[in-house]
């Protein structure tokens, strides 16, 4: 884990983790806090690398919403039905049909009506085209719902930009992880080139570059 890795949480600790280094000062922190939140933190941290958030939602029986998969989905389905591609995307349009997804979620699959499309969410044109829909106002607020219906008991694990101060701003427990441009295009250049996909470092981080600003700066949340 990198240094740069920051956790925070409502009960105002904050704590810098540099990876097993400082375990115990995490584990002295963690003592502090009630039973479900530290086991959220102990799967998370305490381990010899990060677990996935959707491992730690599945040891502790919770939901799991992965946010950027709704975009992607409304992203796939705008492209099908050529909504993207002009420069200026018709928003009215878009929304309407992120408003009427036919979606469906089981433990790591995700259907579109009949249709099984976890694979094709991971493209990297469908990505783009996430970042340019989720920056429309329109669609943002056709999904805000849909993501709101996801907290339910026992509990959620809702992963995405925004969740923890837009959509889920009354969370009890918000953790922020970061990391580089130049980290995640490694990662991701090897998870491509693991299924057999052509791709170079450089143009990955420039598309990851490229997101990260329209994400930063687009005028809603």
């Amino acid at each position: 884990m990198s240094d740069k890795n920051k956790v925070v949480w409502s009960e105002g600790l904050f704590l810098r983790t540099q990876h097993l280094q400082q375990q115990d000062r995490l584990r002295r922190a963690l003592d502090r806090l009630e039973p479900r939140t530290r086991q959220f933190l102990e799967l998370l941290f305490l381990q010899d690398e990060p677990l996935p958030y959707s491992e730690v939602a599945a040891r502790l029986g919770y939901h799991l919403l992965d946010s950027g998969l709704l975009y992607r989905v409304a992203a796939l389905a705008a492209m099908r039905a050529g909504l993207l591609g002009a420069e200026a995307l018709d928003e009215t349009a878009i929304a309407a049909l992120a408003a009427s997804l036919p979606l469906s979620f089981k433990p790591g699959r995700v259907r579109l009506g009949d249709e099984e499309v976890t694979e094709l969410l991971r493209a990297e044109p469908v990505g783009v085209a996430a970042s340019r829909v989720s920056a429309l106002p329109a669609v943002r607020r056709a999904l805000h719902e849909l993501q709101l219906s996801f907290r339910r008991p026992p509990g959620l694990v809702a992963d995405g930009r925004d969740m923890g101060t837009v959509v889920f701003f009354d969370a009890p427990l918000k953790v922020f992880l970061t990391a580089s441009a130049a980290q995640r295009a490694d990662r991701r250049h090897k998870q491509l080139i693991s299924k057999g996909i052509s791709a170079t470092i450089s143009a990955l981080r420039a598309d990851l570059e490229a997101r990260d600003l329209r994400d930063s700066t687009r005028a809603v949340a």
